[in-house]
């Protein structure tokens, strides 16, 4: 999990049904969902928002 959590910081949009939320470790929040044209759901992070 440690790998995907670190390919998730590079950028990457890693597939729903490969990815353990609870495991991988990332900020509170920064999770996302995204649903492609084909239906299928991806997650990234959410870029930092600075106030």
């Amino acid at each position: 999990m440690e790998l995907q959590s670190r390919e998730l910081e590079k950028g990457a949009h890693l597939r729903e049904e490969t990815v353990d939320e609870h495991v991988v470790d990332v900020p509170d929040g920064r999770l996302e969902r995204i649903t492609k044209d084909d239906g299928k759901q991806t997650l990234s992070l959410k870029p930092d928002v600075i106030d």
